[in-house]
């Protein structure tokens, strides 16, 4: 019996131990330490890997402050273009090039090995792949623009003529009431004309 109530005792403990240490174990939850292991194409979760590359680009910053720099320059880019667009969370172009760029990482270089934010390997890849990734989210970004200055164009375009059809529809009823109004008068004399 008194083992039992020491177990309690010690279990107690450990689980009080475990809610007051919690908290400062996660410490800052939106941002990703480990480079996420699922790079699954069917249901693609860009979240993980964007936080990750955003715990790269600020820990390196003492270091790597070029490297950090553009890291942080192609993070403000996905943030402006998300501002001034309508994506929803996961449409963004830019993610998408981040998560690919982590993946191909994931799977070509490093596929088991815990890969954490300031590991050598992964900041000499960044090194390599953020020109041709900064080029990649360049012409995002353009193409995201064209498509909204093209979708804003066709919007207006739309508009306009939206004005135009209502105008010849009004046009139209007014000719078809009198052109009803005509053959109906016409029908009428010659129903006359034949009793």
């Amino acid at each position: 019996m008194k083992t039992v109530i020491c177990r309690c005792k010690r279990n107690l403990i450990l689980m009080g131990l475990s809610v007051i240490w919690s908290p400062a174990l996660l410490g800052n939850v939106g941002s990703v330490h480990l480079l996420p292991l699922n790079c699954s194409e069917l249901l693609p979760d860009e979240a993980p890997f964007v936080a990750f590359f955003e715990s790269v680009a600020k820990a390196g910053a003492n270091e790597q402050r070029d490297l950090a720099r553009r890291m942080l320059k192609i993070l403000a880019l996905r943030e402006k273009l998300a501002s001034s667009t309508d994506w929803s969370q996961n449409e963004n172009p830019v993610d998408e090039l981040v998560r690919k760029t982590l993946c191909f990482y994931r799977e070509q270089k490093d596929p088991l090995r815990t890969v954490t934010y300031n590991d050598p390997q992964i900041i000499s890849y960044l090194k390599e792949a953020i020109k041709p990734l900064e080029a990649k989210v360049e012409d995002a970004i353009f193409l995201a623009e064209f498509e909204r200055e093209q979708r804003m164009r066709y919007e207006h375009q739309i508009e306009k003529n939206r004005e135009v059809i209502r105008t010849l529809e009004q046009q139209a009823q007014r000719d078809a009431k009198a052109e009803y109004s005509e053959i109906s008068k016409n029908a009428r004399r010659k129903a006359r004309t034949q009793k």
